[in-house]
């Protein structure tokens, strides 16, 4: 089976890493928070794309020109996502879900734990190869299950926008895989 990256960044997927952030954290936490060129070699973005991002609030304000848990993890989220959906749209989903990117009071879950729970699901998904939609249901679902959302429709919102960002992952891993088997079309002949 080929390597599969942990999603929006340039890593490997850790094989039974349940908590995928636990790959990034310790980096984190000795440096302070990353660089904006650790940040791009990450995530394969560059430095522009990363700043416009910042520039246009839909990451927040970096402190001190380092980018802590919360801002990687919405680069994460973010990066994801675009090629399978309008990034405007990516940004109304982050809100639906967090409100102000700068405010983190208004969060429905914090986004570290929204990025574990969406690469839990996508992982079940791809090592079992079901893209049904009863089964990514029930695995969003099962992923919700024991997160202490402040009501039921915190929880209900919390469903939909894990929903609407698997299938926008699962797009957006397709969209790599055709890509992929067009460049390698012309060596198997």
């Amino acid at each position: 089976m080929e390597e599969i990256k942990l999603p929006g960044t340039t890593l490997a997927y850790p094989k039974g890493q349940e908590d995928v952030f636990a790959v990034i954290e310790p980096v984190l936490t000795a440096t302070g928070g990353l660089t904006l060129r650790q940040v791009c070699d990450l995530t394969g973005l560059p430095a522009s794309t990363i700043q416009n991002w910042v520039k246009r609030g839909w990451v927040a304000s970096t402190v001190g020109k380092r980018y802590g848990e919360r801002h990687l993890m919405r680069i994460l989220l973010i990066n994801m996502m675009r090629d399978a959906m309008p990034l405007e749209r990516i940004v109304t989903l982050m809100a639906y879900i967090n409100g102000s990117v700068e405010d983190e009071g208004d969060d429905i879950i914090p986004d570290r734990l929204l990025y574990a729970m969406l690469c839990r699901i996508l992982r079940d998904t791809l090592d079992k190869g079901s893209f049904d939609e009863a089964t990514i249901h029930r695995r969003t679902l099962q992923a919700v299950d024991d997160y202490p959302c402040t009501s039921q429709t915190a929880k209900e919102k919390l469903i939909k926008t894990l929903l609407i960002m698997t299938w926008a992952s699962l797009s957006s891993f397709c969209r790599q895989k055709s890509e992929q088997a067009f460049q390698d079309r012309d060596t198997n002949e």
